[in-house]
């Protein structure tokens, strides 16, 4: 009697337990940054949120840095994933992506506040931790080439406007996108992201003064 097939299914549900419990960790520790920030992380509460010993984390992470990096792409993945809904028409060019993108922030500030605080958290902890500036930079490089590219496509459709520099409009656009989840996530004030987005957007379109979804 051929036995592999058995022992190839006890081994992928032991793996799928195991991929189960270290995204519970890191969404333990997600949460605790977001509550308590940086200083209140401690590997034993993560740990204990989750009914496991330290024994058992140092398993899946074997040290806070590697803990704090699984929440840094889990971060990553909530910003790709957690999108407003597309419009009955859908997104046909890139003109309507980068309107998109204020969308989804204001959506993502509606259902996920705490991605901003631990967001900001982490540009807070870079200052004196080289281990999180580097995996903060990789976030941000991510998000960069997403929104040059997006820029990229829209000089292809004729767009935008081709004297600005795709690199720039992408960091001026993340700059603003953070700026304001910091204000809304601090309660300082609110926003109409549509009207941001339209005069945000206008100086980019080719003519600036043309251009409509």
């Amino acid at each position: 009697m051929d036995d592999t097939q058995p022992k190839e299914e006890a081994a992928h549900r032991s793996t799928e337990r195991g991929d189960e419990r270290r995204q519970s960790l890191v969404l333990a520790a997600y949460q605790i940054i977001a509550k308590k920030g940086f200083e209140g992380l401690r590997v034993r509460e993560v740990a204990a949120r989750i009914g496991v010993n330290i024994a058992t984390l140092h398993y899946y992470f074997n040290s806070k840095e590697d803990l704090i990096r699984g929440v840094v792409e889990y971060l990553l993945h909530q910003f790709i994933t957690v999108e407003a809904p597309l419009p009955a028409e859908g997104v046909q060019n890139a003109l309507q992506k980068l309107h998109q993108s204020f969308a989804d922030l204001q959506y993502q500030l509606q259902v996920a506040p705490e991605m901003f605080v631990v967001l900001t958290e982490l540009h807070l902890r870079s200052q004196r931790d080289p281990a999180i500036q580097s995996m903060l930079t990789a976030l941000n490089d991510g998000w960069q080439m997403h929104i040059e590219e997006i820029y990229r496509e829209g000089l292809q459709q004729q767009l935008f406007r081709p004297d600005v520099d795709p690199h720039r409009a992408a960091s001026w656009l993340i700059a603003l996108i953070k700026g304001l989840s910091l204000q809304v996530v601090s309660n300082l004030e609110h926003f109409d992201f549509n009207l941001i987005a339209t005069e945000f957007i206008a100086g980019f379109l080719n003519p600036p003064t043309k251009g409509e979804l």
